[in-house]
């Protein structure tokens, strides 16, 4: 079933009257060649090599390469495009002998390819392709597969199963004398394929209502059966078996989903994807899904500071914001601008609340502040002073009861001890740390029912109040957006932050959400002036610790 490239080939002792003429050089012979295809098409840029002498020419644009000087004797003639040996001829020349030789090369072929396995036996209803690509055939009970009339050049050959390439056969187009040899394919016991088709690799989504969708093949056996495919999380386990999986609910994390298949031999595969869950109720009064965030607008958003040199320091609040950005984490940071005779600096309070949750109450089990202060506007370069405090809860302080219905609860207290470590480190008193253990006890009473209005709408909310010693804060949480407004008495005044801009309401059930954009603007709406007192001298670690103290009682959570 070989195809042979060799159309025609013509030899002689005699000129050809096309050729141009040439001249002997004493007892030397010559050779002209001409290369055409078998529409009488000359062919440019075939290889001819001569032999033993190893001289390789590219015919020109009419098909042409000629060999002068030749010692007279056994020569053979080799024929070939780039890559692929067509044919050799061997030659006698005699003294003085102009020989012209015209080639007739095909410039299609057709390839005959067989596919068995290590036993010999044909393997059928095998997708066979090529590279370079050209067609692609299924082989026949034969295990043959026929390429007709493709273009002459060097191949792989690609053998798949339902669109899935399982093996790359190397073999080259081998000719003989012009006679194309039959491409065999041997192939042993291969693994299987598997591929997840659904969710997409790095996706968001609630941990409600997990779908999973697979497609499992095997070389030998076509498509796997269902109890050959085994779902796993690396935060959940095992989750079950099947092309197709509904999962009611996961943990929430950050997964890696993995598929694995085994065939009738007992060989494996394995694919993953990263799957990201957040928790996500839209009737829950704490909602805490990731990538949301919310913007917060205070009544009051400036106030003055006296330090102990009697100089006053204007506090102007440029950032307020809440968001989620990672498992369990609720973020919020506040962002001020203080002028002192002439001159800026920036701080940043930052500070992030580690929850955890059983579905029904939400927890807090760890807390990390961080202050940070520039001598100028600037916040690219490294800080001039800043101060690290983390909380540990033990237990975990009760954060919300019963978060999906927070009215429904009556008043409770908890009482939770706090390991604390301080790290503080600044340009005029270096690196400083030491730790402290504090009990900390929380009553949170339940007010009942209130209209709430904020910049984003009107609300009907939950007002709670929770008591921490002296401190008194209420908060107003709406279904489905959680704090809506937060008032609270700070500096001998009364302040109030309101909802200004949130982009949680986009979250739905396929997981997308808006990216983090932090709001900029703030109006000052004329409300009571503040003023803070510092009792420490500027620049010490304990300024620092005061003005945390006074951040925290001003940021929204």
């Amino acid at each position: 079933m070989s195809t042979v490239f060799i159309a025609l080939l013509i030899s002689g002792c005699d000129e050809n009257p096309t050729a141009p003429k040439t001249t002997t050089n004493g007892q030397h012979a010559t050779v002209n060649i001409k290369i055409a295809d078998e529409n009488a098409n000359t062919l440019r840029g075939i290889y001819v090599t001569l032999y033993p002498q190893n001289i390789t020419k590219i015919t020109d644009d009419e098909g042409r390469v000629s060999f002068s000087d030749i010692v007279p004797g056994q020569h053979s003639i080799v024929v070939e495009h780039p890559n692929i040996p067509l044919f050799f001829r061997d030659i006698e020349l005699t003294k003085s002998q102009v020989l012209n030789m015209q080639f007739v090369v095909a410039s299609q072929v057709t390839i005959t390819v067989v596919v068995t396995d290590l036993d010999g036996q044909p393997l059928k209803n095998l997708e066979i392709g090529t590279y370079p690509s050209t067609m692609q055939i299924i082989t026949d009970e034969n295990g043959l597969a026929v390429f007709e009339n493709i273009p002459v050049q060097s191949y792989k050959f690609l053998v798949s199963r339902s669109s899935y390439t399982v093996y790359t056969a190397n073999q080259r187009i081998m000719i003989t004398n012009g006679e194309l040899q039959d491409i065999k394919i041997r192939i042993g016991p291969q693994p299987p394929f598997v591929k997840i088709t659904s969710p997409e690799n790095r996706y968001y989504q609630n941990i409600f209502n997990i779908h999973l969708i697979c497609e499992g093949y095997d070389f030998e056996d076509g498509e796997l059966p269902e109890e050959a495919l085994f779902w796993h999380s690396n935060i959940d386990g095992d989750l079950g078996h099947g092309k197709e999986l509904f999962i009611d609910r996961l943990s929430v994390g950050h997964h890696t989903i993995t598929l694995n298949g085994i065939d009738s031999d007992l060989n494996t595969a394995e694919r993953s994807i990263e799957l990201n869950l957040y928790y996500f109720e839209k009737d829950s009064y704490f909602p805490i899904p990731w990538n949301a965030w919310w913007d917060y607008r205070y009544l009051t958003p400036e106030f003055t500071s006296t330090g102990l040199d009697g100089r006053t320091e204007t506090w102007k609040l440029k950032n307020l914001m809440v968001s989620m950005d990672d498992v369990h984490t609720r973020n919020c940071l506040m962002k001020y601008t203080i002028t002192k005779s002439g001159r800026n600096k920036v701080c940043e309070y930052y500070v992030v609340d580690h929850f955890e949750t059983d579905m029904k109450n939400i927890y807090i089990e760890k807390t990390i502040e961080q202050l940070k202060v520039w001598d100028n506007t600037s916040v690219i370069n490294d800080p001039t002073d800043q101060i690290v405090i983390e909380t540990v809860y033990s237990p975990r302080y009760v954060f919300l009861k019963n978060h999906l219905d927070p009215g429904s609860e009556s008043s409770y207290e908890t009482t939770v001890t706090g390991d604390v470590t301080w790290q503080y480190a600044g340009e005029k008193y270096g690196s400083k740390e030491f730790w402290e253990t504090i009990n900390f006890t929380t009553r949170t009473d339940i007010e009942g029912y209130e209209t709430v209005e904020t910049d984003v709408g009107t609300f009907d909310a939950v007002k709670l109040s929770i008591t921490q010693g002296d401190a008194v804060r209420r908060w107003w949480l709406t279904e489905g957006f959680g704090m809506v407004q937060l008032e609270f008495d700070t500096l001998g005044s009364s302040q109030i932050a309101t909802m200004n801009d949130t982009n949680i309401h986009t979250l739905s059930e396929n997981g997308t959400a808006e990216k983090f954009q932090p709001g900029t603007a703030f109006r000052h709406t004329g409300g009571e002036p503040l003023h803070k007192i510092f009792t420490t001298e500027a620049h010490t670690p304990e300024r620092y610790l005061e003005m945390i103290e006074l951040l925290r009682e001003l940021s929204p959570r």
